[in-house]
């Protein structure tokens, strides 16, 4: 069986490298982009994708790239966790389409929480 794959969608190079860290320790397989237009074009390689990891920070409204993403083939209920050091709360992340908001910088124990919560591991 293979591991669960898990998108993360984050500009900075240090929180990439924790996150996908993490997840790979934890048996995860993390599929990395810095950018929601590198994302999107790569979306062939979304087959068995159990989550997204999306970072506020992206070069398009977070709202329009949830929206974007949820409409390629397979991913319209794909479970997607807001990631941010901004002031946001849980709510703006449902008002969104998001399922949760993970405050940076984050610990394990609720980075796997919430992962375990969207994705019912």
């Amino acid at each position: 069986m293979s591991p669960p794959r898990i998108l993360i969608v984050e500009d900075h190079a240090d929180t990439q490298m924790f996150l996908s860290t993490v997840l790979k320790i934890k048996g995860y397989s993390p599929i990395v982009h810095s950018s929601s237009q590198d994302a999107l074009e790569d979306s062939s390689s979304y087959e068995g994708l159990r989550a997204a990891l999306v970072d506020l920070s992206l070069e398009m409204p977070v709202e329009e790239f949830i929206s974007a993403l949820r409409a390629l083939p397979g991913l319209a209920e794909l479970p997607i966790v807001v990631v941010s050091g901004r002031d946001w709360s849980p709510q703006q992340a449902l008002n969104v389409g998001a399922q949760a908001f993970l405050r940076k910088p984050c610990d394990v124990a609720t980075l796997l929480g919430i992962l375990k919560s969207v994705t019912g591991d």
